[in-house]
């Protein structure tokens, strides 16, 4: 494949020298002008757009003596260049050693910042606020330069410069989407703000590096690095790298084709060719410009290429559309029953699945809800990334093992992922497969399908969503596992037998059990609902109950009163429901807490902090009219996407999805409370407390914080007087008129609290 040639062409510096010599005790590349005949054709570029030329070759001088105090790194397979806070350091890649080389006191900004750094002859050169900052060698001294830049790399005998963020913030000038990458032929021109080129390549990079005329550029994490060709400023494809996934915290290419990785395992060196895995190092730097030793040979061009698309062949036009992007292809799909709640699953099944060793989310459904008579059994596995399988391609892969075991029917297996993905699939003897169905946001592809099995590939307006877990936990970073199953169902005509999730995917099994499906048993969290809340007492807290005015607050994972006399907090119990802070707006009936959090709605005593999930989506719930007012629909699997307020006369009805009242006021609010008819609601950090009348669903006069405009991170309303817990860590409570929003008083609670529902006695 011509991609695979060109990639491995650009990683290796073809005009290495023989003698062992590099420029300036950097492996300077030996670059190609534009249209060289030794290079495949490439693309015309408009007159327009004509590239400066860039050197073709520099002078070379002998590496030794360069830093004769770390000759001896030299004898290593590669040594690095390093800084890490303000000593330059040369790093051995072999035995780990660490040379020290020179002090410095160069105002170097951040750990990304100083990432990328570029090494030409004497001089070391690191980005900041200050602009491009070249540091001597000898003795640490350092001078500042140009505009504020990201990252630098050596390339062509000058530098290449990255400004992504500081555009983006705002602080570079011109657009904030202008092409960041620019070439200066040195650094005179960096004090001129004269850069010859500039590159369309390396946007919203972190890290970058080059070798050749190859630029491999990272974000802060992930599997994979970017490669584009800089003569015809094009990308190549990306190079997966081998057992990784994670932050990258600087990068250099050898002009042998090895990639030195900094990560928080400390240093990787991965095969710049295949993305295998070489080595790692236990050395904390935090920058790398690296060279092959003085021994070394270069490597011979490696003829492979590329992997080729696994059979069998799938239709490489067809790409899914998503609810994001489609919205009203998958609109109908809302009203598709669903033949049972979430609340009704049982806990998932103990797996291996995930990386790491961990379970999957998972399900399974008995035969009684299944399609009655259906000849086949739909097995539904969904993924948001896996395990990167290593190598050069036009797109980041993961790679999934499913294995299918004999079933009493044949199975409809359909693979779900989010990035890209190799979904490696064996069959146990006797196990039959009627069809495969994969869909993703990024390309799929499968092997070990056998002969005659059709491979649908869902196209636009089909796939409606990915999921990597059914649970709400699940799906609050933008899954959406009901529209993936709703679309799944009508697609096939069948009920999933199973479900399988993992955020990081790796091996499944199908199926994931043995014996009959596992049944749920369900132990209700005990606790009188109807007691008046003034009413209920709190042994050890009589202290607090005996003010005027009280709350029931949460407090990191705790359930805790609050006194508004004196801000006393007495706790009442840990719950381990996952309150913390999220728990802004919570309902208090009686014996029992309600609040949503990560798992979503979930309904907790205050007497001993068991709960329940009842594995509905929402950002907040209060009492309201005898009953709980809910923000986010039930029927979203993401509650946050849609913070409608809906009325239900009692649990039992949030449970079945049937809300007696929907309402158009109160949507997005953050923070919410209600007062007979009044709805009060807040943004997270605002000086405006809007109201609405929940008995006309219209809104009202919003009310004027006096004096404050910060975090809302609590509302209540007792007496006529609103409670906000704000500041920002909720470590201040402050009182208004609920009518008039003058500001009353202040309280400091002895420890920070978030959600608040209050009583004034004799109320």
């Amino acid at each position: 494949m011509t991609l695979g040639l060109v990639f491995l062409t650009g990683c290796r510096n073809n005009a290495s020298d023989a003698t062992g010599e590099r420029s300036g005790g950097q492996a300077e590349p030996s670059v190609s002008a534009p249209g060289d005949a030794t290079r495949p054709p490439s693309p015309a570029v408009p007159e327009t757009a004509t590239p400066a030329p860039i050197p073709t070759e520099t002078p070379t001088v002998a590496r030794s003596g360069r830093l004769p105090e770390c000759e001896a790194l030299e004898d290593e397979s590669h040594y690095c260049l390093t800084m890490t806070g303000g000593e330059i350091q040369v790093l051995g890649l072999d035995s780990g050693s660490l040379c020290p080389v020179a002090a410095t006191d160069a105002p170097v900004d951040t750990f990304l910042t100083s990432a990328s750094i570029a090494w030409l002859e004497d001089h070391l050169y690191v980005c900041g606020a200050s602009g491009v900052i070249r540091i001597a060698l000898r003795d640490g001294s350092w001078e500042a330069a140009g505009r504020p830049c990201d990252a630098v790399a050596a390339y062509g005998g000058g530098l290449l410069v990255n400004r992504w963020r500081v555009r983006l913030s705002g602080s570079e000038p011109g657009p904030a989407f202008a092409p960041p990458l620019e070439w200066y032929p040195d650094y005179e021109a960096v004090r001129h703000d004269q850069p010859a080129r500039t590159f369309a390549l390396g946007d919203f990079t972190a890290t970058m590096t080059v070798q050749g005329s190859t630029l491999y550029t990272a974000w802060h994490a992930g599997m994979s690095v970017a490669v584009g060709d800089l003569i015809d400023d094009r990308p190549l494809g990306v190079l997966t790298l081998e057992d990784f996934n994670g932050w990258m915290l600087g990068m250099s290419v050898t002009d042998d084709g090895y990639l030195a990785l900094i990560s928080r395992e400390g240093v990787l060196v991965f095969d710049a060719y295949d993305g295998r895995r070489v080595k790692r190092l236990d050395a904390s730097v935090s920058s790398l410009a690296c060279l092959a030793g003085r021994a070394v040979t270069p490597r011979d061009t490696p003829t492979s290429t590329p992997t080729a698309t696994p059979s069998p062949e799938i239709d490489p036009t067809a790409t899914p559309c998503w609810s994001f992007d489609c919205p009203d292809a998958c609109a109908d799909l809302a009203s598709d029953p669903s033949p049972f709640r979430l609340y009704e699953l049982a806990p998932s099944i103990p797996t291996a699945s995930c990386l790491g060793g961990y379970g999957s989310s998972n399900y399974v459904l008995p035969e009684e809800r299944l399609v009655p008579g259906a000849t086949e059994e739909l097995h539904v596995i969904g993924v948001y990334e896996a395990r990167g399988n290593p190598g050069f391609r036009p797109f980041e892969q993961g790679v999934v093992d499913v294995v299918v075991h004999q079933r009493p029917r044949p199975v409809v297996l359909a693979l779900s992922a989010h990035g890209g993905m190799l979904w490696r699939v064996s069959l146990d003897p006797g196990a039959r497969l009627a069809r495969v169905i994969l869909q993703g946001l990024g390309p799929q592809e499968v092997e070990g399908i056998p002969p005659g099995v059709p491979v649908e590939y869902r196209g636009p307006g089909q796939a409606c969503g990915y999921a990597s877990g059914w649970e709400v936990a699940n799906n609050s970073g933008g899954g959406e596992y009901e529209l993936m199953i709703k679309s799944l169902r009508r697609f096939t005509g069948l009920i999933e037998t199973s479900f399988q999730g993992c955020s990081e995917g790796d091996k499944f099994e199908i199926p994931h059990w043995s014996g009959s499906p596992p049944i749920l048993t369900r132990t209700p969290v005990p606790g009188d609902e109807t007691m008046r809340r003034e009413q209920v007492s709190f042994p050890g807290c009589e202290s607090v109950t005996a003010e005027q005015s009280y709350c029931l607050t949460t407090t990191y994972d705790s359930i805790a009163l609050l006194g508004l006399d004196r801000g006393t907090v007495c706790p009442l119990t840990r719950t381990s429901a996952g309150l913390g802070s999220a728990a802004n707006t919570i309902a208090w009936r009686g014996e029992l807490l309600y609040a949503c959090g990560e798992s979503g709605l979930v309904r907790v005593s205050v007497r001993d902090g068991r709960w329940e999930a009842a594995q509905v989506a929402c950002s907040g719930v209060t009492d309201y009219a005898g009953g709980l007012l809910v923000a986010g629909s039930i029927a979203d699997p993401v509650g946050w996407l849609d913070s409608a307020l809906h009325a239900y006369p009692d649990y039992a009805a949030v449970l079945r999805g049937e809300p007696s009242q929907a309402f158009d006021v109160g949507d997005g609010a953050f923070a919410f409370t209600v007062d007979g008819d009044t709805l009060y609601s807040a943004w997270h950090s605002t000086n405006t407390i809007d109201t609405a009348d929940l008995a006309t669903n219209e809104a009202r006069s919003p009310i004027l914080l006096d004096g404050y405009d910060g975090w809302i991170l609590g509302l209540s309303i007792t007496d006529g007087q609103l409670v906000v817990s704000g500041d920002t860590w909720g470590d201040t409570v402050r009182i208004f008129d609920a009518a008039t929003g003058d500001h009353l008083r202040d309280i400091d609670p002895t420890v920070p609290v978030s959600g608040l529902s209050c009583v004034t006695r004799g109320q």
